[in-house]
């Protein structure tokens, strides 16, 4: 009887809580309208994901997978990237640490002080379980096999028409698959030099911003969005500056009135409280860190149109036709993604001679965030 009137256990109460939309939505009655695009977003996400995971060569074909071979993954900067996690593991997550000063480099340095910690937990968790080089491929592969996916849950949550969301799926595809750029980061070049930490921040952000237009528009989702956002934000620091914050922006003065000023206040003092045991330090102690700015890019052409003609005018083309059809129609949402993309246009122009009072970045950086 006591049990009774306890009610149902945190465990229990959880389980409910992650089967009842599914199960809502199996039940609901199926109309032909909704099985055509159920089953059509189910081939989108399975066609994206599909081909993602065999560019990576993680399959469930023994002779096809290399990433649960037993091996150690290099070239790029992966050589360093191998150290990283391992010292984390060995050295600061048994004192209750995520930073700490290593000899191994130069004459000492600030180890994760810097450089960003939470892909790298990822990789100790998966660790656990699984050898260690096998820990790291497949946590350095997670930001290109989600982006799909996460491209897709953007648009559904961002409520846009289908089949939108379904071909944001393809267009994340896209974006993983362009080859006109191998270190600025996101894409399957950048990410198998290294740049594992901003796929996996670009996904996470994917998400994040999804959540945040939802909750603008329904005010729901304000933990979620928050703890999405912050760990975006913690997952890269390029990604922090030259998307998630400008983007975060972007859609909140879109929405803004009294009453979604409130919970876009809320959910960015949240994020930032979240995120600023990292980025604060950071930020603030920016003097110390190795200037990765690089010589500033100049050939605005190039950047901006790094396609072939036909596709680079196909794209803008349909790119500019949308952002005036989302103006014209009112669609929020659709307005504030050209309007981001105009900002990240300004933002690599002004990022030649790096941020005001920050400087260290390199202003190909921003780029990404406007390819996709």
């Amino acid at each position: 009887a006591a049990d009774v009137a306890a009610g149902p256990s945190i465990a229990q109460r959880v389980v409910r809580r992650i089967v009842r939309r599914p199960v809502e939505w199996w039940r609901r009655p199926w109309t032909d309208d909704s099985i055509v695009r159920s089953a059509f977003t189910a081939l989108a996400l399975a066609v994206t994901t599909y081909v993602m995971t065999n560019v990576v060569h993680l399959s469930i074909f023994p002779g096809r997978d290399l990433v649960f071979d037993d091996t150690t993954p290099t070239g790029g900067d992966f050589g360093a990237h191998v150290w990283g996690p391992a010292y984390l593991r060995d050295h600061l997550l048994g004192s209750f640490r995520l930073n700490g000063w290593s000899m191994d480099w130069y004459a000492g340095f600030p180890a994760y002080r810097f450089y960003m910690v939470l892909p790298a937990i990822g990789v100790v968790l998966a660790d656990l379980v699984l050898p260690y080089g096998v820990a790291l491929k497949l946590v350095s592969v997670l930001g290109l096999i989600t982006l799909p996916f996460a491209c897709w849950a953007f648009g559904r949550l961002a409520a846009f028409k289908y089949p939108l969301p379904e071909l944001f799926a393809f267009a994340g595809l896209s974006f993983a698959l362009d080859e006109s750029f191998s270190i600025y980061g996101g894409n399957l070049k950048s990410t198998m030099a290294g740049e594992f930490s901003f796929s996996i921040s670009l996904s996470l952000a994917m998400l994040a911003l999804g959540l945040l237009a939802n909750g603008l528009r329904t005010g729901r989702f304000r933990v979620w969005t928050s703890v999405l956002i912050a760990a975006a934000c913690v997952s890269h620091g390029v990604v922090l500056l030259a998307f998630v914050v400008p983007s975060a922006v972007v859609f909140s003065l879109i929405w803004i009135d009294r009453t979604r000023w409130r919970y876009a206040w809320t959910v960015g003092v949240t994020s930032v409280l979240l995120a600023a045991w990292w980025v604060v330090p950071f930020v603030w102690d920016h003097d110390y860190q190795t200037d990765m700015k690089y010589g500033a890019i100049t050939d605005w052409w190039v950047m901006y149109f790094p396609l072939t003609p036909p596709l680079d005018i196909l794209i803008t083309t349909l790119a500019l036709f949308g952002f005036g059809f989302s103006i014209l129609r009112r669609n929020l949402n659709g307005s504030a993604l050209g309007v981001i993309a105009l900002v990240l246009v300004a933002g690599v122009y002004l990022g030649k001679d790096s941020l005001p009072g920050l400087g260290l970045l390199w202003n190909p950086r921003v780029l990404p965030g406007l390819y996709l």
